[in-house]
């Protein structure tokens, strides 16, 4: 198979395997739907007024709340798959490790740092980086007067599943090429050696979820605050809104970049083979969803090899 057939059977795969996580939120919103109707909208209604006349403060629980969504998804994910990989047990889930992944030294090797420095860094990150961002970041929105109403809001009244999806759609798309030339940007020969090498330490030969934040402060500003809060803030969403968007793309990043095979969850959230074979190769795939590399010209022809022997092999 040529080189142009496989990069299309790769991009149309990628592409229905985006598409498939859209209808899966599309369900689950229609789901919600059906069932806050069954059960009475006015009930969860009162149950969010009850939250809101609780918390105060409006600037402080948008941010905390957040952050601490954050929290329990990465470890959650995280925590248990890091436990397999440091005791390598259950032995039915140690045999559906990725067969590209190096086995994990607990002291640390030429392939990984040590257990006590990764726990270090990312948790330094989460607090020290993260949350001291999305209160900055909520502080300028609501300093700036905007023609708009700008920076996360928090109201008494729900959204309606209508705002929701434009929102956390918006959202999504606007965080593109937020992420995407800011990893591109961080491929520059200066900052590649000096700040993102430390991340794709870990991507190239150990992809493990537990090391989704292994990586200079600065990208962890760039490509994962900037990505996911700047869209949200710029819109001015509902607070509800901002929580089901941190849901949803926590819940993909950590699960599609996990080091098990795991057929369950692969329906719904695939292995991130792209960003595999940028940790890979480093040569392009700078983006998350894939589109704005396919219209820039930066996919990795490496995409295109791998491809063309998956589909060959059929």
């Amino acid at each position: 198979m040529s080189a142009s057939l496989a990069q299309r059977a790769y991009a149309e795969t990628r592409s229905s395997r985006g598409l498939l996580g859209v209808f899966a939120c599309v369900a689950l919103i229609l789901f919600l739907d059906w069932h806050c109707n069954s059960m009475g909208v006015r009930a969860l209604a009162r149950l969010w007024a009850l939250m809101y006349d609780a918390f105060s403060d409006r600037f402080t629980f948008p941010v905390f709340g957040g952050w601490a969504i954050i929290m329990c998804i990465y470890w959650l994910v995280a925590a248990p798959l890091l436990y397999v990989d440091v005791y390598q047990e259950p032995a039915s889930l140690c045999a559906r490790r990725l067969p590209t992944a190096r086995a994990f030294a607990i002291e640390g090797s030429q392939h990984n740092a040590s257990l006590r420095t990764l726990l270090i860094v990312v948790l330094g990150n989460q607090i020290l980086v993260m949350l001291p961002c999305l209160f900055m970041l909520q502080w300028l929105f609501g300093l700036v007067r905007w023609p708009w109403p700008a920076g996360i809001r928090m109201h008494r009244e729900l959204p309606s599943l209508f705002t929701i999806g434009w929102q956390c759609a918006l959202s999504a798309l606007l965080g593109e090429p937020v992420f995407y030339f800011a990893h591109r940007l961080l491929h520059t020969k200066i900052l590649f050696a000096r700040v993102h090498k430390i991340r794709h330490s870990f991507g190239a030969t150990l992809p493990i979820a537990a090391a989704t934040l292994y990586a200079h402060p600065l990208e962890v500003v760039l490509c994962n605050v900037l990505p996911l809060a700047l869209p949200v803030f710029l819109i001015g969403t509902h607070v509800v809104v901002w929580f089901i968007s941190i849901i949803f793309e926590w819940t993909f990043v950590m699960l599609g970049r996990s080091e098990y095979d795991l057929p369950a969850l692969s329906l719904l959230v695939p292995r991130d083979e792209f960003l595999d074979v940028h940790h890979q190769y480093a040569d392009g795939n700078y983006g998350a969803m894939g589109w704005l590399d396919a219209l820039l010209g930066t996919r990795s022809r490496h995409s295109a090899k791998r491809r063309e022997i998956n589909v060959s092999a059929l």
